[in-house]
């Protein structure tokens, strides 16, 4: 395991002097923002190093909630009118943005989703679950942090969404998690980030925003269900 710092994540510790620019120049809610995003930075990017190979099968899962459960400290902040939804169709929508994200990359989804293809990338039982567990998780956890969070503490639209989009790449450009990180990745990260930004806006809910990273993170979900189903065969 390095124990160095990657340049990466050095990026996500820069964003810190970003973030107290912010609170000079708009509003010190931009704090608020601050801490709990120094918490995500420190344990998401050390949670690969809980790992003893005697409790894999626990610690597997609880890396993987590492990632997940700072974004819910917004919790304390975050007003109850942000999961109203006004209509339905606000749903349709998310979803419909979130498969369309997915279109450019569904021929190698369909690929990837071929047994024969996790039969070669074969991993345990717990790691397939775990890691849909996750992927359930992270939509709303980082929905709630990116866009209720951060677009009801800034008193600026447009500073507000800058804010949004620029942690949510770098969060998951600068963590240990991600090692394939390519311009296509960026480029849809960007795009979707700011397109979650106005859902939110026009919705005046967090749910769309939810339901589209949900559809989003959809393929990934099948492939792991898929392999879970897999290994139970197999026993």
């Amino acid at each position: 395991m390095r124990q160095y710092m990657e340049k990466s994540e050095l990026y996500n510790w820069l964003s810190v002097l970003y973030l107290l620019f912010m609170t000079d120049a708009f509003s010190t809610k931009y704090i608020d923002i601050l801490w709990i995003w120094v918490i995500i930075i420190l344990v998401a990017g050390n949670a690969k190093r809980v790992y003893i190979m005697k409790y894999e099968f626990i610690l597997c899962y609880i890396r993987r909630l590492l990632y997940v459960f700072p974004f819910f400290f917004t919790l304390v902040y975050i007003e109850p009118f942000i999961f109203n939804i006004e209509s339905i169709w606000w749903l349709i929508i998310g979803g419909v943005i979130g498969a369309f994200m997915q279109i450019p990359k569904l021929k190698d989804w369909i690929l990837i989703w071929d047994y024969d293809i996790i039969k070669w990338n074969q991993k345990q039982d717990y790691d397939y679950l775990s890691s849909f567990v996750m992927l359930l998780c992270v939509p709303i956890g980082e929905e709630i942090f990116y866009r209720a969070f951060i677009l009801e503490q800034a008193n600026n639209v447009a500073a507000g969404i800058i804010t949004s989009v620029l942690l949510f790449v770098l969060n998951h450009f600068g963590t240990k998690w991600n090692t394939k990180f390519r311009m296509y990745d960026l480029i849809v990260q960007i795009v979707f980030s700011i397109v979650s930004c106005y859902l939110y806006i026009a919705s005046k809910s967090v749910f769309p925003c939810i339901v589209a990273h949900s559809f989003y993170n959809l393929p990934l979900m099948i492939y792991n269900i898929r392999g879970y189903m897999l290994c139970k065969r197999k026993d």
